[in-house]
């Protein structure tokens, strides 16, 4: 919570478990980088949730997932995602969407528009980013 931690920064967060099952993708052939990624990460998620039904967000799921477990106390985030990269940014969005129902937790989100690119690598390439990282932290510490 937020009695530990003044603030967070996330890059590309996969925060939504049920959003990374559905989204496993179904490959014929040689699967390329990208559908590589999806399938590791949909893999991690089966074995954390191996028992649940893969249907829906059970109590696990739930568990797992930030937009479920958001409380008073926990820290402001600053989250980023690329609106085209292997990662839906639609983890962001629902990551901020379960936070908005908390009074008093801050969370924004900045999608970069068109960037493919994933994680840190806004950083290292993405002008602003990393500026815009530390006035968020400056800004809440």
């Amino acid at each position: 919570g937020a009695a530990h931690v003044a603030c967070a920064v996330a890059y590309s967060p996969p925060v939504d478990m049920q959003l990374i099952r559905t989204e496993r993708p179904v490959v014929t052939g040689t699967p390329t980088a990208v559908q590589e990624r999806q399938i590791k990460l949909a893999d991690a998620v089966e074995t954390l949730l191996a028992q649940e039904n893969p249907d829906s967000c059970g109590s696990r799921c739930r568990s797992a997932t930030p937009p479920y477990t958001a409380t008073e106390d926990d820290a402001p985030a600053l989250i980023f995602a690329g609106q085209n990269e292997w990662l839906n940014p639609e983890h962001a969005r629902r990551y901020a969407a379960g936070y908005r129902q908390v009074p008093g937790v801050e969370v924004v989100v900045q999608e970069l528009p068109g960037d493919t690119r994933h994680s840190l690598d806004y950083v290292d390439e993405w002008d602003g980013v990393w500026a815009q990282t530390l006035a968020w932290f400056n800004e809440q510490t």
